[in-house]
């Protein structure tokens, strides 16, 4: 209530508090969402290794029902016979665990190559104590989660099924196990293949975005002017003024601008007050003091009235252009021009008009901005924006711009000042979309290793099930099918178990994608041409897949084959 008499028009009328946030959340809140999502996606790349796994232990123990058989005629109890199928689970684990560490640590100096600093507060990562001890406890859990099934099963197999030659009951039921892991493995890999598909797709549409100016061959860098000699507005608008008038002689250079903050980087917020219906009231804005031609420069369109020009120095009436989103709150007819609004305490006139520009971002909508210029800025307001941002240029140019003729254009100016960032505005932009790129090309390399795994797991479950057939096969040939008959009746298999775990995985990929949902744009987490499109290049692996175990079946000879009946 007080602030509310103190500043009116500061507190809205649904504001009833203040909220407490820790330190820690605040410096983490940019990279929380992202890192539970590739956690969850390194889980479900775990999931289909842990299942491709326990296919191969459970073949394995199939393989080893007469041993085990043999063991408990001779007498070995129940531990006897799980512990050394145990102790080969839990000895692949620990290989495992200890192979995946020394990945890691190559792993995590590749990614800080490609663009692991794009995450906020990432930039520390490294393989602690934490990270060894989990990596050593999962591949124990691990390695006994998967072994311990198949050992409890072949432990209580029936001493003479085990003995049979045949055994074809034990195999079928470790057959159809098998099938079930590679059904979860499709499905966990069309999950994380749709999720990167919905990610990529979502980037080209952020990149079609028309951010309210134009990009292209524009260059920019900048430079840090809270040194003390220049905490007058004066002084810097002379530094400016001389580093700009250095780079419009330069060929190729067809325009210069500066402005204390560069589109989708941070910038200064403000309080401005403008009359509405007859009252003075504040509105939140974004603030920038420009000089040179930098609307110009950023094809920035003027709607109404003129931008800023050499007459607006420190003597002259103090002017201000604001943007299309700020004219609409306090002149929705039009009328801005010549109309008053007061920033940082102090009135100015609008001039101009122009089009909205995405300040914060491709998917954010445009603040209320005001533009000032430099020249007319406060000795105080100043020194607070060059100790809090750098002041950057914009250049237009018809050629790429040499750093080194920008370091010696500004040590021609002030030798103390470093030149720093030389970046393209194409470049700015890429940086904000950076850290989506970053986990969308994670996404990708998960979904690539879980389609590696699923083709993985059908192939082996393919070539068991083409191994335990032989004389089917023989059979079937020596009958009268021919190769293209055995291939497909190969191929049907497999593509069946892909065709199941696909609709599976649709069906969870509906639920698991919403969690995207903050970090997609212009597409829908249920998108179904994406869906459609993921499970068709998984049901396109699990067919290739498929063709090496049928073309081995299709040169099975039938004498062979059949000779052991």
């Amino acid at each position: 209530a007080g602030l509310r008499d103190q500043f009116p028009g500061h507190v809205g009328p649904k504001e009833h508090g203040v909220v407490l946030q820790s330190y820690h959340d605040i410096l983490v809140e940019g990279v929380k969402p992202q890192l539970l999502m590739l956690l969850g996606a390194v889980a479900l790349v775990a999931l289909i290794a842990i299942a491709n796994a326990a296919g191969l232990v459970l073949g394995r123990a199939a393989a080893r029902r007469h041993e085990v058989g043999v063991r408990a005629a001779l007498g070995a109890d129940r531990w006897d016979l799980v512990r050394p199928l145990l102790t080969e689970s839990l000895l692949l684990g620990l290989a495992g665990g200890a192979v995946g560490l020394a990945l890691a640590s190559w792993t995590l100096d590749a990614l800080r190559a490609v663009g692991l600093s794009a995450l906020p507060a990432t930039h520390g990562a490294t393989l602690e104590w934490p990270v060894l001890a989990a990596t050593l406890l999962l591949s124990i859990v691990t390695g006994l989660a998967v072994g311990l099934v198949p050992a409890v099963a072949a432990s209580r197999a029936d001493v003479q099924d085990s003995l049979r030659a045949a055994g074809r009951a034990v195999a079928g039921a470790s057959q159809r196990a098998r099938s079930i892991l590679v059904v979860s493995e499709v499905a966990l890999s069309l999950v994380l293949l749709v999720g990167a598909s919905l990610l990529i797709v979502s980037i080209g549409d952020l990149w079609r975005v028309k951010p309210g100016f134009d990009a292209r061959d524009v260059s920019t860098f900048q430079i840090s002017l809270s040194d003390p000699s220049y905490s007058t507005a004066s002084a810097v608008s002379q530094f400016e003024s001389q580093v700009s008038a250095a780079l419009a002689s330069e060929p190729g250079i067809r325009g210069v601008g500066t402005s204390t903050s560069l589109p989708t980087e941070r910038g200064l917020n403000e309080w401005a007050e403008g009359l509405k219906d007859g009252k003075r009231t504040q509105t939140y804005i974004e603030a920038r003091a420009v000089s040179g031609d930098y609307f110009g420069v950023l094809r920035i369109p003027l709607q109404r009235g003129r931008t800023f020009r050499a007459g607006d120095v420190a003597t002259a009436p103090r002017v201000a252009v604001i943007n299309a989103a700020l004219a609409k709150v306090y002149w929705p007819d039009g009328s801005a021009l010549g109309n008053q609004i007061w920033i940082d305490g102090r009135p100015a006139e609008v001039i101009g008009v122009v089009g909205d520009v995405l300040e914060y971002g491709l998917d954010q909508t445009p603040p209320r901005m005001v533009y000032l210029a430099q020249a007319q800025q406060s000795d105080g307001m100043t020194r607070a924006v060059s100790n809090w941002f750098l002041t950057s240029w914009v250049i237009k140019t018809t050629q790429p711009l040499s750093e080194p003729a920008l370091r010696r254009i500004v040590a021609s100016v002030d030798p103390t000042l470093p030149v720093v960032t030389v970046r393209t505005m194409t470049d700015v932009i890429g940086s904000w979309l950076s850290p989506r790129r970053f986990v969308a090309m994670l996404l990708e390399v998960f979904a690539g290793l879980a389609l590696l795994l699923a083709a993985v797991g059908i192939y082996g479950v393919v070539a068991y099930s083409v191994n335990r057939r032989r004389r089917e096969i023989g059979l079937r040939m020596a009958l009268g099918a021919s190769r293209g008959d055995v291939l497909r009746m190969v191929v049907r298999q497999g593509a069946h178990l892909a065709v199941i775990g696909a609709v599976v995985g649709g069906i969870i990929s509906l639920a698991a994608t919403r969690v995207l949902g903050s970090l997609l744009f212009g597409v829908s987490p249920t998108n179904p041409v994406v869906l459609l499109r993921a499970a068709l290049t998984l049901f396109g692996v699990a067919v290739a897949a498929c063709y090496l175990p049928a073309a081995r079946a299709t040169r099975v000879d039938p004498v062979e084959a059949l000779r052991t009946e």
